[in-house]
């Protein structure tokens, strides 16, 4: 026979006579939770390579610079409060790796405290301390604390709008902070805006409030754009945006099935009165995502309305399930949570999601050294010289060398984004559809290409174990070419770890010749197009 003794998870969704007077800090069980997602988000912490895009843009505006990829006026972010606060990192001295991380384990500590009270909105103290406790036993969302990238703060703000919407000028502030955080906000806050605007559609005063700081503040903010860029739009929405696909039902497909949440959202069918709206926006969110195709990173694009979902979950679960099937039931999430961690730790078959721990490395290149030693060497090696690159992951590499770099996926290219070669319809990948041609890079006078990035033993440069590296690098550097190089020079830049990098020389410069000369560089002449280099053995 079930005990009718009530624990704390258990509380009636409508009890809230005993809680309404205290505050949630004073709530054990809720501070309990909070201080374990802190522990677990600081053991979880990361960087991943594209948050030193956004760190370069921050450190010019810090200089003095502008906000500029290497002097360039493009909108290659897509987080522009982020990429401010950040500045002030820099401006204050602090390193960015640290200075982004801490603010994000700020952030996230105020993100289960607003999901605490969302949840507390829709059942009570209950719900809101299970939907906290459905948060932090998320690998995903803990994982997400950190990453260098503006994923927690918009989601903070995007609870904060539905935790305001009863505010009409503190709901226009946050709402505007959250485009500003990125605009792709507009997904869900265009339409609790709208809300908010029928709500007071009576109240003059109350609409003015709503609707001045956010049009106002959103005219400011495009009309700087447009001077600054000549576009209202971040260079990476050319770049990036695929339209409808199946990639982003996949995306989805994914998330609700390895955490093992869809079983759970179907308890809506039995009853899901008071949580319309939310459940509204969740599907307004997941049509964006299938829109865009999804994300490559590891669930990033579910972060932002992560405490929508939890609430949801919860109230469902805290009022369908009795007692002890729901403590089965949070077993069974947290389970699927630890097995995903465990079990995910590289890059889907399909190449469309890559797990946290290859964005923490960048595919294992910074598993054992840190993100500053290929960047740091190649500033040193090439310091004096005017040397331009070329690469695909232009965060650490860009950061640490202060070279001048072109984007070859476009995102910090106006010209690739718009007109570089598409990479055909066997290409999947979200987030990158487009792709710089050789005869761009020599024409922007590109010295060292480094296309995806190859390592190999230093030392083993013409030997045949270093065939497949070197074929690696011929393919990356030009994955649409259709002739082969009339000449290719192969160079390997030691790194001081027993292995080199390996980068294509575009161009003659005889200057750089030297200083590769002079500092023992390998060096190899190619003369075959990529899909002639045979396998290494």
């Amino acid at each position: 026979m079930e005990s009718t003794a009530k624990s704390p998870a258990d509380e009636s969704p409508v009890d809230r006579s005993s809680t309404a007077e205290r505050t949630p800090f004073q709530d054990r069980v809720f501070l309990g939770l909070i201080v374990a997602g802190v522990l677990l988000a600081w053991f979880a912490r990361f960087v991943q390579d594209d948050a030193f895009i956004s760190f370069i843009y921050a450190r010019n505006l810090a200089e003095g610079l502008g906000p500029t990829w290497f002097g360039e006026r493009i909108e290659g972010y897509t987080n522009f409060l982020w990429m401010l606060w950040m500045s002030l990192g820099f401006r204050l001295g602090i390193e960015p790796v640290l200075f982004s991380q801490v603010s994000g384990i700020a952030l996230f500590t105020l993100f289960l405290c607003l999901a605490f009270e969302l949840g507390r909105r829709h059942g009570g103290d209950a719900v809101g301390r299970l939907t906290v406790l459905l948060l932090v036993g998320n690998v995903s969302v803990v994982s997400y604390a950190t990453g260098g990238l503006e994923t927690m703060l918009q989601a903070v703000l995007l609870t904060a709008a539905l935790l305001l919407d009863r505010r009409p000028l503190a709901l226009s502030i946050v709402l505007l902070l959250a485009l500003m955080t990125r605009l792709d906000s507009a997904a869900i806050g265009f339409f609790i805006g709208c809300a908010a605007l029928w709500r007071f559609r009576d109240d003059f005063r109350s609409l003015v409030a709503l609707v001045l700081p956010v049009g106002l503040g959103v005219a400011l903010w495009f009309g700087w754009k447009l001077w600054y860029y000549g576009d209202p739009l971040p260079n990476t929405f050319y770049a990036k945006v695929s339209g409808l696909n199946w990639v982003g039902f996949l995306f989805l497909y994914r998330f609700l099935h390895w955490y093992a949440l869809w079983p759970f959202l179907l308890l809506a069918l039995r009853g899901a009165s008071g949580l319309g709206r939310l459940l509204a926006l969740l599907l307004l969110w997941c049509a964006y995502v299938v829109w865009v195709g999804g994300d490559f990173m590891e669930f990033r694009f579910v972060i932002p309305v992560a405490s929508l979902l939890m609430v949801v979950v919860a109230s469902l679960m805290h009022r369908h399930l009795r007692a002890w099937p729901r403590r089965l039931g949070i077993a069974l999430l947290i389970a699927a949570s630890l097995l995903h961690g465990l079990r995910f730790r590289h890059v889907t078959p399909d190449r469309t999601l890559d797990s946290l721990t290859s964005l923490g490395t960048f595919y294992d290149t910074y598993a054992e050294r840190p993100w500053s030693s290929i960047g740091g060497t190649l500033a040193e090696n090439l310091e004096g010289l005017d040397v331009r690159i070329a690469l695909h992951p232009v965060g650490a590499i860009p950061f640490y060398s202060r070279l001048d770099t072109i984007d070859m996926y476009g995102l910090n290219d106006a010209w690739v984004a718009r007109n570089g070669d598409e990479l055909g319809d066997g290409w999947v990948r979200p987030g990158h559809q487009r792709f710089a041609p050789w005869e761009y890079l020599l024409e922007r006078q590109v010295d060292l290409v480094l296309g995806d990035v190859q390592l190999l033993e230093s030392g083993s440069l013409g030997t045949p174990g270093a065939t497949g590296a070197v074929r690696r690098l011929m393919i990356s550097s030009r994955p649409t070419a259709k002739e082969p190089l009339p000449r290719a020079r192969v160079v390997a830049m030691p790194l001081g770890d027993g292995q080199s990098l390996l980068m294509l020389q575009a161009r003659p410069n005889p200057p750089l010749e030297e200083r590769m000369v002079e500092l023992g560089w390998e060096l190899i002449d190619v003369q075959a197009r990529p899909s002639q280099i045979p396998e290494a053995p």
